[in-house]
């Protein structure tokens, strides 16, 4: 998906330098044809990252917050777990550097996968097995 993002990229750029450089035929297909190569490219790009609102989670603040109580912040002796929910790296197909990203965040990201799972008990537990039962009741 990176590489066809970055192919998508190349081909807007060359489409715009043709756009204002260009002559007759070229430059009308390259000028029409910019609009559509953005629309596709920023679609890939929202497929890379997909925009995750603080608003999404906030229902769930509290859940999320006694999840986070009990995990702590940052890493655990093995270097496996990191961040406020001590997720491993590319958690859920998320490559992120959970020690660097707001809270608020790490929280969006975390509801936003809980919400694929419609909250399931047994998901939620599988990723949060020490803390998460405790605090099963913040997510009804």
């Amino acid at each position: 998906m990176t590489c066809r993002a970055h192919s998508q990229l190349t081909n807007l750029k060359h489409a715009r330098y043709v756009c204002q450089n260009g002559r007759h035929h070229s430059k009308q297909w390259s000028c029409a044809a910019v609009k559509w190569l953005k629309r596709e490219y920023n679609q890939t790009m929202a497929t890379l990252r997909p925009r995750v609102t603080v608003s999404s989670y906030t229902s769930h603040y509290a859940g999320w917050m006694c999840i986070h109580g009990g995990e702590g912040n940052g890493d655990d002796p093995t270097g496996t777990y990191h961040g406020p929910l001590q997720m491993t790296s590319g958690w859920a197909g998320h490559n992120v550097d959970w020690n660097n990203v707001p809270m608020s965040e790490v929280f969006a990201i975390a509801d936003a996968e809980a919400r694929a799972h419609g909250y399931d008990y047994t998901w939620m537990h599988g990723q949060w097995p020490n803390t998460f039962p405790p605090c099963a009741g913040y997510f009804h």
